[in-house]
């Protein structure tokens, strides 16, 4: 048990190392590259805090020796890590989250955590201990309710975009989260009711090791289409020096009802910036069109697309792929899309068809 149980803490603080380096490679200089860029490097921190811990874990053993020691030392690094974690996502949507106050009341929340859960461990009060994660559980689950915040108004705002890579950037942003939220709480409660076994804390920390491979692996690869993200994110809702003019707004929306006739919203990647721009006008008025028919620029363009789809679909010489290509989305990225709105693949739909 415990050769199994050095093993994975040794492969666990390496992992971890060679994470946070990679995560604290400068990336290439771009416009939008310093939201990027400070995310990445909080990222980078979570996991150097968790790998500190976890090589301390692995250099003294104090599981063996101190279970006290050995449960505020796994509580710690968790609440650091956790913390810079939550950070690093929060300010990726949110790119003015990160402020004096904020960082006054994390290093609050942080000291009370902390010399609570050590003070309990020097001196074996379990009831001290168990305050300081309980403190920390608190922060934590305030921290998942502005990242939740921060993401929803996100996703109101990336609502008019309809690139594939900013629907990918969403998904798996959610699901990094829950993964994250899911693994801290349970690791942590784990510890808890098992602090003397060997074979649950190896097992936890090759689950851990898993985690954070995965986490870095796609945090290197959706969030490099963040130079399409940020521009949206950053820019406000609407215009305030835009004067809305009833006569302009009426030439808009014939001009956009031209636009959609010719098929400009199959265009790849289109947005509602570039849209703005095609029809000579702003995103306020090209919002408020829209708007007008009730739906969202984002969605208002996938129904075009998926209609055409359906026409598409009747002809047996084209293939899925062509399809798709035809109304500006990829293969995986078409089935995916038409099956949110159908509940059918397209060869399901065609298959339906006969």
């Amino acid at each position: 048990m415990f050769i199994f149980y050095n093993y994975s803490l040794l492969l666990g603080w390496i992992t971890l190392f060679v994470l946070a380096v990679i995560l604290y490679v400068p990336t290439d200089r771009k416009k939008y590259t310093k939201t990027y860029t400070r995310s990445r490097r909080f990222c980078g921190t979570s996991f150097l805090s968790f790998g500190i811990g976890i090589f301390l874990q692995w250099y003294f053993h104090p599981r063996v020796s101190n279970p006290f020691i050995a449960r505020a030392l796994y509580a710690t690094y968790f609440c650091l890590g956790s913390v810079f974690f939550s950070t690093s996502h929060i300010t990726l949507i949110n790119p003015h989250y990160q402020c004096k106050r904020k960082c006054a009341v994390d290093t609050l929340s942080l000291v009370l955590s902390l010399s609570l859960m050590w003070s309990g461990a020097v001196q074996h009060i379990n009831y001290l201990l168990s305050s300081g994660e309980c403190v920390f559980f608190l922060y934590l689950s305030h921290l998942c309710y502005v990242f939740f915040h921060s993401y929803f108004d996100a996703t109101h705002r990336l609502s008019d975009l309809t690139t594939e890579e900013v629907d990918l950037f969403v998904k798996w942003l959610l699901f990094s989260v829950y993964l994250m939220i899911f693994f801290a709480f349970m690791g942590v409660t784990l510890n808890i009711i098992f602090d003397y076994s060997l074979i649950v804390g190896g097992l936890v920390m090759d689950a851990g090791t898993l985690v954070f491979i995965y986490i870095a692996w796609t945090y290197m690869g959706y969030i490099r289409h963040l130079d399409t993200v940020i521009p949206m994110l950053e820019e406000p809702d609407s215009d305030p020096s835009v004067v809305f003019d009833s006569a302009t707004y009426r030439e808009v929306c014939l001009r956009i009802d031209a636009w959609i006739r010719s098929g400009g919203y199959t265009q790849e990647n289109i947005n509602i910036l570039e849209l703005a721009s095609i029809v000579a006008s702003n995103r306020t008025y090209v919002s408020c069109y829209f708007h007008d028919k009730g739906d969202t620029f984002h969605n208002y363009i996938i129904r075009l697309r998926i209609r055409d789809a359906k026409q598409l679909l009747q002809n047996p010489h084209l293939t899925v792929e062509d399809v798709g290509s035809r109304i500006g989305y990829s293969r995986t990225h078409f089935i995916r899309m038409f099956r949110s709105i159908t509940g059918m693949t397209p060869s399901e739909y065609r298959d339906k068809l006969g």
